[in-house]
């Protein structure tokens, strides 16, 4: 995975804010929804997983990649 230099917290009402930077590099629009997706590896880590519009086929196929490599399943 891609280390993007963020992070944040999650606040008491169950939130995480995607900074501006990420949402604009990404594709992603406010008011649109995007769906969640969650995935569990073998030693128990969890993800969640995010489709973003702005992605292409290169950064879909590393993606891909990414989960093979990983063995990482969807749950």
């Amino acid at each position: 995975m891609i280390d993007t230099g963020y992070s944040r917290k999650l606040d008491t009402t169950g939130r995480i804010v995607i900074p501006t930077k990420l949402r604009d590099r990404m594709g992603m629009v406010i008011g649109n929804e995007y769906p969640f997706f969650t995935y569990e590896d073998e030693t128990g880590r969890k993800f969640i997983c995010i489709e973003c519009p702005g992605i292409n086929e290169e950064m879909l196929a590393e993606a891909r990649r990414i989960v093979a490599k990983f063995g990482l399943k969807d749950k």
